[in-house]
Formats: structure tokens, sequence, C-alpha cells
């Protein structure tokens, strides 16, 4: 194994990649595998092009499903500098 190594480092022997997947297609990287469809390495790239979705406002403490923009809690409120417990205890005495 040591020889092998050293001849990789050498550069006379490079890894073959088949194919490369993304996370979100691991069954099919699976199934290949799994099939024997391979010749050389199936890699998984768990980040590639990886985007946040972006969160919807909801009003809290609704149970009817209409939105009120004036009563909206996200990622863009202003609550960053306040208290993390005076904002539990107003957002429960708003239930």
């Amino acid at each position: 194994m040591h020889k092998v190594f050293i001849l990789y480092k050498e550069g006379k022997i490079k890894p073959v990649v088949d194919s490369v997947f993304t996370f979100e297609d691991i069954n099919n990287a699976l199934g290949k595998l799994i099939d024997r469809k391979n010749i050389g390495k199936v890699v998984i790239e768990p980040f590639v092009n990886a985007k946040a979705e972006k969160v919807k406002k909801v009003k809290v403490g609704s149970t009817s499903g209409h939105q009120d923009s004036s009563s909206t809690s996200g990622p863009d409120d202003d609550d960053d500098d306040k208290d993390p417990e005076d904002l539990r205890q107003s957002s429960s005495s708003n239930q």
C-alpha cells in the first residue's frame, strides 16, 4: 500500500472519477454503485450550488392563516439587540 501512495505522490497514477453527484441525488449515486455501473470513483459533493431557501414571514399567534404584514416575525426583524428572554415573554403574552 505504501508503494501505491508513493506512485500517487509522484503523479504516476491518478484516481479515475466516473461521476459526481450532489447530496440531493445520493440515491442515484448509490444505485450506480449497487448496479456496478461505475468505472472509477463515484463522488458526492454535499455543498454544490447549495442555496438557503428564503424564510416566509408569518403572523405570530395566528390560526386563521391570514397574514398581516404589520405583525410578522422573520429573519428581517430588528429584534437582534433585544434580550431573548424579553422576546419570549412578549411572544407568550400575545397568544
